[in-house]
């Protein structure tokens, strides 16, 4: 099926606007412009309820007890990752966010808390709660995520502590006295994020955690004697998230973490010494997902990682790949946050597009296709022998669609609410031809 592009950008467009991928569309978007318009009239600056927001209840800002009861009912919830994108340990499903809410009233609470259709429940907003809303909480079978705390008191942690449920993520700074309660706890995950710096002795108390997984998040740098008494803990995963860089003393310790995961998201360069250290961990996995520099020496020391799989930042790889040889199946490079935090550029292409065993082919991230390598991008992409998926894709240019279309089997949205974008090379846009078996896809994905 051949479907006319729009004409080019040095055409009779208005300044200023985006050409559409097929012209019929022009009166549905014109309807859903008025709509919106009358919506917002209506609406006004009233806060939508809860009822109405229950397919994305990061939007409700306040709750009354009766919405809360009608939003447990129906709300379907949606999956929650409690560590970064590039680290997939920890995901919730069906989840409920309500990271808008500033406040949390008891009666509130005691609703959420009867609810036993969510693994996990966020209050990402809440600045403060109080020991008889944290009771209350606890009280209930969610895991729960307090990351916005700005204070957590010992009566206030004493509470949580009691929570029968996977997990528990909670904002510091905390003391010793504070981290020994928390790690209390007797769920799977207990989380403290906002910790900036970790002393011995706060290290030791949260080493007693008996849980499977220990999150601290926040710290940017960690010394030896910060890291050693973490050895002490005892569960599977140790997650450091948040650092930006290690020293050779610290990493040496953290080779020795017993458990057979070490997560450290958020390091992004990772030199020789430091990775020659690392690379002993002989576990089963080292994470180091978010990694974007990493130099010839560096490599060729992570390249004798001694583990089950090495889990490392797509750029990272694709600047070094070497190491694609040295660790064969053992490397793994996760791409959801390709397009976003990680530019797609020509060499990440080919790692997604000749890699299907090592590299993800999962791109959430990537909405637009733009810059002077697309086409070749999208065509490097389009080779690769095993699942390709944008499902986010929105803007991107006849030719680099085009090219991304010979893979057949690619996940992309329905084609016509894409927006065609002129040519990277500023040549004029060809009429766009989509292959017969794209089309019965597509048509597939229409149906309700």
């Amino acid at each position: 099926m051949r479907i006319p592009s729009p004409p080019a950008a040095a055409d009779h467009q208005p300044a200023g606007s985006t050409p559409r991928l097929a012209t019929t569309l022009t009166g549905m978007v014109a309807v859903a412009i008025v709509l919106a318009i009358v919506l917002a009239i209506v609406a006004g600056d009233r806060h939508a309820t809860a009822a109405e927001l229950s397919t994305d209840t990061n939007h409700i800002e306040s709750l009354s007890p009766a919405e809360a009861a009608a939003l447990v009912e129906t709300c379907p919830g949606r999956r929650l990752n409690l560590l970064p994108p590039n680290h997939h340990q920890w995901a919730f499903e069906p989840g409920l966010p309500l990271d808008r809410l500033q406040t949390l009233e008891l009666d509130t609470a005691r609703v959420l808390a009867r609810c036993n259709r969510f693994p996990l429940v966020t209050f990402d907003g809440l600045k403060t709660l109080d020991a008889r809303v944290a009771s209350t909480l606890a009280s209930g079978i969610a895991g729960l995520s307090l990351r916005g705390l700005t204070r957590l008191d010992l009566p206030v942690a004493t509470a949580l502590a009691r929570l029968r449920a996977p997990a528990l993520v909670v904002n510091g700074p905390v003391d010793a006295d504070v981290a020994g309660t928390l790690a209390t706890f007797g769920g799977e995950l207990l989380g403290l994020t906002g910790q900036r710096t970790l002393d011995a002795d706060t290290a030791a108390a949260l080493a007693g955690f008996k849980g499977s997984g220990l999150l601290i998040a926040g710290l940017r740098t960690l010394d030896a004697g910060g890291a050693r008494p973490l050895m002490a803990y005892r569960g599977n995963v140790l997650v450091l998230d948040g650092l930006t860089t290690l020293t050779a003393d610290a990493a040496a310790v953290l080779a020795e973490f017993p458990g057979n995961s070490l997560v450290l998201s958020g390091l992004e360069r990772l030199d020789a010494a430091a990775a020659e250290r690392l690379a002993r961990f002989d576990k089963q996995t080292l994470s180091l997902g978010d990694l974007s520099v990493l130099d010839a020496e560096a490599a060729r020391a992570l390249g004798e990682f001694k583990g089950t799989y090495c889990h490392l930042g797509i750029a990272a790889a694709a600047g070094a790949p070497e190491l694609f040889a040295a660790l064969g199946d053992r490397i793994r490079c996760p791409t959801e946050t390709v397009g976003a935090q990680t530019p797609l550029t020509l060499a990440i292409a080919r790692a997604i597009g000749d890699r299907p065993r090592q590299v993800g082919g999962s791109l959430p991230a990537l909405t637009t296709f733009a810059g002077p390598d697309a086409v070749a991008i999208a065509a490097a992409l389009a080779r690769r022998q095993g699942p390709l998926a944008l499902p986010n894709l929105k803007r991107v240019s006849p030719k680099t669609l085009a090219a991304l279309l010979a893979k057949e089997d690619v996940e992309i949205p329905l084609i016509e609410m894409l927006q065609l974008i002129p040519e990277p090379d500023g040549g004029e846009n060809d009429d766009l031809v989509v292959p017969e078996a794209v089309l019965k896809r597509q048509a597939r994905q229409r149906r309700p």
